[in-house]
């Protein structure tokens, strides 16, 4: 059974030290890509939420397989493919690219958070698409990628 971690009110006590069972349940309702959806109350501040509110498709008509989209981004599908792809309009995509991307900055900044570096550490291999030559049609642009080391120094 889903426990909501927080309150989803950032004014409220509950938002960032949940202290006992700080919610109850109210219900449920259903949409027609989920049958059921839990709905919460916050004691403290009264606020109603749902499982949807912890969600990566929150305020979403429907859910898309994030593991396409990620599996065609890093082989370079353009956002215009996945579109075609998955039948959606291509600002669709682009949400559900923006979700992920802040998935993964949170996983990221939560992983790293323990990590301690005590040295200099290069990462090679970051691109830049920096340059660009304009081709014979001066509309349509060319981008060149330009590779170059990255140094990351540990925080003092």
């Amino acid at each position: 059974m889903f426990h909501p971690p927080f309150c989803p009110n950032p004014h409220c006590l509950n938002h960032f030290s949940p202290s006992g069972h700080w919610f109850f349940r109210t219900g449920s309702y259903s949409t027609q890509t989920s049958p059921r959806i839990q709905k919460f109350k916050c004691k403290t501040c009264h606020l109603s939420f749902s499982t949807r509110t912890f969600s990566i498709d929150y305020w979403t008509h429907f859910h898309l397989p994030y593991t396409t989209i990620l599996s065609h981004l890093v082989t370079s599908s353009g956002i215009r493919d996945l579109s075609r792809i998955l039948k959606v309009s291509c600002s669709t995509i682009s949400d559900r690219i923006r979700r992920l991307s802040h998935q993964c900055l949170a996983s990221s900044a939560s992983l790293t958070s323990d990590m301690n570096l005590h040295e200099d550490l290069v990462a090679d291999g970051f691109e830049s698409f920096g340059k660009v030559k304009i081709s014979a049609d001066p509309k349509r642009p060319k981008c060149y990628a330009k590779q170059q080391p990255v140094l990351l120094r540990p925080e003092s």
